[in-house]
């Protein structure tokens, strides 16, 4: 009889966590669906630096030493101590960690979700399911009261990728021309596509 009743009182936490998961899951895709365009600090590992997005996959990434910048049809990655420019096919797979997209509706679709709160924050934490090759065995999202994301740990092998995220601008009206790169002068340009 005991042993019935924890087996059902697990069953019934197991599926209050899932509903909670998928609460919170929901909540940061509605708050997502509202956001034309953003730019947000970030910080990751000794890099620091502002992210920009926009919707169909556009993003610039700054940082001291390096620009990334995708317009959802071509990346650009640019060097500056090295003055080259490196010129690809947009990749969905490559870019997924700099897609708010991939993160907050593809990451979900294809894992298993538990959701439970800290603080101020829910964290959020996909399991890939089976088959479902993503190329990382965890990833957690704490997410804010406001449905932000403020980190991100994604577990693939000994080193966890980790990027922090904050000071966020909403609806900027950022324009098209932000998400486009054009080579500095006299910069080695190595195009792959």
């Amino acid at each position: 009889m005991f042993k019935y009743f924890i087996s059902m009182l697990l069953g019934i936490i197991f599926s209050i966590n899932a509903q909670n998961a998928d609460e919170s899951v929901k909540a940061l895709q509605n708050k997502f669906n509202g956001v034309k365009d953003l730019s947000a600090s970030f910080r990751q590992d000794n890099m620091s630096g502002t992210i920009y997005f926009k919707k169909d996959n556009m993003y610039r990434i700054e940082l001291s030493n390096l620009t990334l910048v995708s317009d959802g049809k071509t990346t650009w990655s640019y060097n500056k101590k090295e003055n080259k420019v490196i010129v690809n096919d947009y990749d969905e797979t490559t870019s997924s960690m700099f897609s708010f997209n991939s993160i907050i509706r593809e990451y979900p679709a294809r894992c298993n979700s538990t959701a439970v709160k800290e603080g101020n924050s829910t964290i959020i934490t996909l399991t890939p399911k089976k088959n479902a090759k993503m190329g990382f065995t965890s990833a957690k999202i704490w997410v804010s009261s406001d449905n932000l994301v403020q980190k991100i740990v994604i577990e693939k092998g000994k080193n966890p990728l980790q990027i922090s995220l904050s000071n966020y601008k909403i609806n900027q009206n950022l324009g098209n021309s932000h998400f486009n790169f054009t080579p500095p002068k006299g910069s080695k340009i190595i195009d792959l596509r």
